[in-house]
Order: C-alpha cells, then sequence, then structure tokens
C-alpha cells in the first residue's frame, strides 16, 4: 500500500495553495503544522487564497497548541490582505480561554484584523478584557490593540475601563502606549472617569516619548467628554520644553485647545516666553509660534511683547518669522505693542520674505488703532518695488490702511499711481483703492485719471474695472476727469458684469449733471 506524503516545502515552492490546504487536514501532526506555516510565509510574499481559511478554522480547534497559534497567526495575515470569513470569529473567540500566549496574542491580533474589516462578536470584549491582566506583555499589547479596534466599530463595554486603566503603569511601553489610545477610543464614546484624569497626569511623565505624546493628547479627548482637566494643566505646561518636539506640539495643542474654553494659567505664557529669551532656535520658534496662537484664543500676556520684539532681532530667519507672526496675533487681540515698532520697520526691510510680509501687517494692525510712524510709510513705499508679490500686496493694503487713518500726505500720491501698473493684480487692487481714500481725502491730481483710464477701466479683472470706476466717480465730484474716462465709462455701459455697469452708469450721470 503506498501512502501519500504531502511535501510542504514542494508545494511551498510551486506556491500550491490548494495541495497546501489539503495538506492542513493530514493526519501527521507535524505535517499540519509545516502546512500552517506554509500559509504564512507564502502570504506575506502575497500568495493566498480564501479556500484556506475553512481548514485554518479548523485547525484552530487542533490538539497541538503551535498549531493553534498558527492557524491563528495566518488567519491574520489573510485578513490584512483582505481574505477573511465570519466563519473564523467563534474558534477564535474560544482561543481567548486559554493559556499558552502564542495562541492568546496571534488569537488576539487576527480579531482584531477582523474587526478592520467590521467582521466582529461583541463577546470577544470580555474575554479580551481579562487578557490585558496577563502575564505576557504581547498578550496585553495584542489584547488592548483588539479592544481599540472593537471600539472604533462601535464595540465596546464599560467594564473595559478598570482593567485598561490598571495597565496605564504596565512596565512595557508599548502596552503604556497602547493603553492610553484604547483609552482616548473609550472616551471618544464618553466611556470615562475621573481617576482617568489622574491616570494620564502621571503618564505626561512618562520616560517614553510617545506615552507623554499620547497622555497629551489623551487629556484633550477628556476634555471634550466634559471631565475636569484643569489638574493637567501645570504638567501639560512642563510639557513645553520638552526634548523630544512631537511632545512639545501636542501638549501646546491641548493647552490651546484648553485655553479657547477658559482654562488656562498665566504660567504657561511665562514659560513660552522664558523659552522665547532663551538661546536655543528650535524653542525660540516654538515659542514665538505659540504665543502667536495663544493669543487667537485670547490668552494673551503684555509681558510677551519685549521677548517677541528681541526675537525680530534674531539671526534665524524662521525665529524672526514666528516672532513678527506673534506680534500680529498680539496687534490682532487689541493688545498695544506700539513699542515694537521700531523693531517693526527693520523687519520691513528683513531679508526673509516671510518675516516682511508678518512685519507689514502688523504695522498695518497698528495703524488701524492709529499706532503710527512715518518712518513705516517710507519702508512700505520702497516694498513696492519688492520681487515677491505678496510683500507688494501687504505694504499696498498696509499703506491704504494709513490712507484710511488720514495718515497719509500728496507725497503718497507718485508711489500710488506706479502701483496702479503694479503686474500682481491684488496690487493694482489695493493700490486704485488707495487712490479713492486719499480722493475722499482731497488729495489728488489730474494725473491720476491716465493711470486709472488705462490699467483699471480696460482691465480684465472686474473687480479692479469696478474700482476703478468708484475711485473716477470720487475723482469726478472734484471735477478730475476728461474726455477718455467718459469714453471708457460708456462701453462700460454694456460690461458682462453688473456691478461694473451700475458703476459706470453712476458716474456717466454725475458728470453729465455738473
Amino acid at each position: 500500500m503506498v501512502i501519500d506524503i504531502p511535501n510542504v516545502k514542494r508545494l511551498k515552492e510551486k506556491k500550491n495553495i490548494s495541495g497546501i490546504n489539503r495538506a492542513l487536514r493530514d493526519p501527521d501532526k507535524y505535517i499540519r503544522k509545516e502546512a500552517t506555516e506554509a500559509i504564512c510565509e507564502l502570504a506575506d510574499k502575497g500568495v493566498y487564497d480564501k479556500s484556506s481559511i475553512k481548514p485554518l478554522n479548523k485547525d484552530l480547534k487542533d490538539e497541538e497548541k503551535d498549531i493553534r497559534w498558527n492557524a491563528a497567526e495566518a488567519l491574520y495575515k489573510l485578513a490584512e490582505k483582505d481574505v477573511y470569513s465570519e466563519s473564523s470569529l467563534k474558534p477564535l473567540n474560544e482561543l481567548l480561554e486559554e493559556e499558552n500566549e502564542y495562541v492568546l496574542w496571534n488569537s488576539a491580533r487576527a480579531l482584531r484584523a477582523l474587526a478592520e474589516k467590521g467582521v466582529y462578536d461583541s463577546s470577544s470584549v470580555k474575554r479580551l478584557n481579562k487578557l490585558l491582566d496577563d502575564e505576557d506583555e504581547y498578550v496585553r499589547w495584542n489584547a488592548a490593540r483588539a479592544l481599540e479596534e472593537l471600539i472604533e466599530q462601535g464595540v465596546y463595554d464599560a467594564s473595559t475601563l478598570d482593567p485598561l486603566l490598571n495597565i496605564l503603569d504596565d512596565p512595557d511601553d508599548d502596552v503604556r502606549n497602547v493603553a492610553v489610545y484604547t483609552l482616548r477610543a473609550l472616551a471618544r464614546n464618553d466611556v470615562t472617569d475621573e481617576g482617568s484624569v489622574d491616570e494620564l497626569i502621571e503618564l505626561l511623565d512618562d520616560p517614553d516619548d510617545d506615552v507623554r505624546w499620547n497622555a497629551a493628547k489623551a487629556i484633550e479627548t477628556l476634555d471634550d467628554s466634559g471631565l475636569d482637566v484643569s489638574p493637567a494643566i501645570g504638567p501639560l505646561n512642563d510639557l513645553l520644553d520638552d526634548i523630544d518636539e512631537g511632545v512639545r506640539e501636542a501638549a501646546a495643542a491641548t493647552l490651546i485647545k484648553l485655553a479657547d474654553q477658559g482654562l488656562y494659567t498665566k504660567e504657561t505664557l511665562e514659560r513660552l516666553n522664558e523659552m522665547l529669551k532663551g538661546r536655543d532656535k528650535e524653542f525660540q520658534v516654538f515659542a514665538a509660534e505659540k504665543i502667536g496662537k495663544f493669543s487667537e484664543k485670547g490668552l494673551i500676556d503684555k509681558s510677551s511683547i519685549e521677548p517677541l520684539t528681541s526675537a525680530l532681532q534674531a539671526s534665524d530667519d524662521k525665529t524672526r518669522e514666528k516672532a513678527a507672526y506673534g506680534l500680529l496675533s498680539l496687534a490682532q487681540e487689541s493688545t498695544k505693542v506700539s513699542s515694537a515698532i521700531d523693531p517693526l520697520n527693520e523687519a520691513l526691510q528683513d531679508s526673509n520674505a516671510e518675516v516682511r510680509i508678518n512685519a507689514a501687517l502688523t504695522i498695518k494692525k497698528l495703524a488701524s488703532k492709529g499706532i503710527w510712524d512715518e518712518e513705516s510709510l517710507e519702508i512700505l513705499y520702497s516694498l513696492l518695488d519688492d520681487s515677491v508679490d505678496e510683500v507688494r500686496e501687504k505694504a499696498i493694503e498696509t499703506i491704504e490702511t494709513f490712507a484710511i487713518e488720514d495718515a497719509c500726505d500728496d507725497s503718497v500720491l507718485k508711489v500710488i499711481k506706479e502701483a496702479i501698473g503694479d503686474t500682481n493684480n491684488n496690487v493694482r487692487i489695493s493700490a486704485v483703492s488707495t487712490l479713492k481714500h486719499l480722493a475722499e481725502q482731497g488729495i489728488s491730481d489730474e494725473s491720476s485719471i491716465e493711470f486709472i483710464n488705462e490699467n483699471c477701466l480696460q482691465a480684465q479683472d472686474k473687480d479692479l474695472r469696478e474700482r476703478g470706476a468708484l475711485t473716477l466717480y470720487v475723482l469726478a465730484e472734484q471735477g478730475i476727469y476728461d474726455e477718455d474716462s467718459v469714453n471708457y465709462l460708456r462701453r462700460l455701459k454694456d460690461d458682462p458684469d453688473r456691478g461694473v455697469r451700475r458703476k459706470s452708469k453712476d458716474v456717466i450721470e454725475m458728470i453729465e449733471n455738473q
């Protein structure tokens, strides 16, 4: 009698899945073991078939534990390749009652992979809860990950909270980290308690960077769930100068979120001010940017003005850029930063375009509050020749604000008329609007008409045509217009844009009635 013994090695070399599937049911335990391993290896290489699932499910109940864990691992790898079946749930759940760590963590991760595909069973939750207390760190980690995925799928139970809190101080870094992730997932579903806050505060001082980062983000999640997280503000402040950039960013983001809800302490800005005064460029950039972000949320301290102003003189481009941004944010929140005007004037001439832009915007904001000086205006005039479009845009916008605040004289007309001929459309629009504001104050001349006729009334941009007509209306009221203006306006009566047609009609009627 000839016995046909499967050669799994050869079957694997030939990528013969059907042959390996038969070997999964072989009476010889060694062949079955080799076959489960072959399915895993081939799946890693992208060779697999759904027909393997049924014999693998059967092998989950094999009397040999190494076959059971290999079968669970194979089902995990297949699910990762989008090959799965709901029929695997029951035998995998039953394996969670075993004691062998390899069986347990392979079963847990197979259940996680299935949950990621939307295949799950709520009975898994309590079984996985028990595994959070397992002596093997891989079992604990995989159980927590499986629970996290089930929660994301909307399958959870409040009974998970206590065993999860118990592993927040796990000796294994990865277990602590996944425990925080899972706790956040529960909190997003309003499963939490006050004890969670205290546990997370402890983790803000964890030696592992990822755990500190995750704990900082989790505090924000707990705040969203309605818990009082104010005790975490002090420890979060301590993380603002953390050695890890990601941790610093996470702490700042959470503090900014809390500040937006009225939860903050003055110490937060004091810490950032000290960092700004330091010599570390990376910390200076971080501090300047975050001071700006906090001011946008209404958390402002005038003591930030001096270090931000000093930072405008820093040798590092990024530091100067963020310092100008910080001062802009303070100015936008009605904080008087007039003491910074001289450094801001220097920043207008900075070699870094972003610094020039932020400086111009800050001076614009100050000018809108009646805080300005003539030197700023002269430097802004020179920026209308800047090679960077956005710099010219912000410069002319700021000059327009000066004009609105009646801070200009007729010396500005020459540069404004030249700006009307700029290649950038936004610059031209702001320039003609500035000319209008000046004309309303009686600052105008007849040569302005030529610039409006040539650069505005014939422009392709409808906003520019409309602004030109508006400005011409103000000039025409003062008797400043010519025959070319009237001819151009008459053509605009047929303009495709309704606003342009209406404005040009108004100007013609006003001229004819003079």
